[in-house]
């Protein structure tokens, strides 16, 4: 009978753990992105990244990747916005060309560009 209270005290802790952790889960799934979503945003960072020659934490706090104190991110948002300006209003038609951070950049974060000089 001694150990009847250790057992039944183990199964209520795995229980209770097991039943945490899918609360845990359930919580994540609800506040965040549907999986897809998220998969297919980071493909786009990734695809990003390779087009300007850099990793991760060059725009984000790899701890925190809400976070949007880092000025590359404050940056690189504006430069986004561009790209997708330029390939909804600036080129547009059958036979527009696609514009990405690759154009400028050339796999280097800072583009060597000059304006000509008169």
């Amino acid at each position: 009978m001694t150990r009847f209270p250790a057992i039944f005290g183990v199964f209520l802790g795995l229980f209770f753990m097991l039943y945490m952790l899918s609360l845990e889960a359930q919580s994540e799934q609800k506040k965040g992105q549907p999986i897809e979503a998220d998969m297919a945003m980071r493909e786009y960072m990734v695809d990003i990244s390779k087009q300007l020659g850099v990793s991760c934490n060059y725009c984000h706090n790899v701890n925190n990747y809400k976070d949007t104190s880092m000025p590359t991110y404050a940056i690189s948002k504006q430069h986004m916005r561009i790209v997708h300006m330029l390939n909804t209003e600036g080129f547009v038609g059958k036979n527009a060309m696609k514009v990405d951070c690759y154009m400028c950049h050339q796999g280097r974060a800072k583009f060597k560009y000059k304006m000509p000089k008169d």
